[in-house]
Parts: C-alpha cells; sequence; structure tokens
C-alpha cells in the first residue's frame, strides 16, 4: 500500500509530518480440503520500512518532538481450527 505525505497536527509543519512511503504485507494459506484447519504464513513491512504512526509536538514546553516509530519487519504462523 501507498501512503501520501501525512502531517500530525492542524499547522502542516514538514519537521513533524511523515514523508510518502510504500509498505508492503504479504501472506499465504493453505485450507484442508475438509475446511475444518486452516495454515497461514505472514509477513508484515517485509521491507522494513521504518515510518512514524504518531507524533507529540511538545515544542511549546521545551523544543522536544517525540515520534512513535510503527513496527518493524513482523512474521509469524497462524492456525485457525474451526468445528
Amino acid at each position: 500500500s501507498y501512503k501520501s505525505r501525512t502531517f500530525f497536527d492542524s499547522s502542516r509543519q514538514i519537521l513533524i509530518s511523515q514523508a510518502p512511503f510504500w509498505l508492503h504485507n504479504a501472506s499465504l494459506a493453505y485450507r484442508t480440503p475438509d475446511e475444518r484447519i486452516e495454515f497461514s504464513g505472514w509477513v508484515q513491512n517485509f521491507m522494513a520500512t521504518e515510518y512514524t504512526v504518531d507524533v507529540f509536538d511538545l515544542s511549546l514546553l521545551g523544543g522536544i518532538v517525540t515520534q512513535v516509530w510503527a513496527d518493524p519487519r513482523t512474521y509469524g504462523l497462524t492456525v485457525t481450527l474451526s468445528w
């Protein structure tokens, strides 16, 4: 998915915004013929893109801007049972 520039406050300051970026996720699943068990493997942010998800502008209180970064590359397996 693509995300254009994001501004984290109404003043639209570049210093407290996120530049545009691409985010790549993938998954692959297998379901048994009786559809009772599903195995899936997944990867989120598989290009390990570094991007900001939130910003706290405390510049009026001491010149500090704090950024919250997104999760790095994450992967896992999921098993789903249906009865």
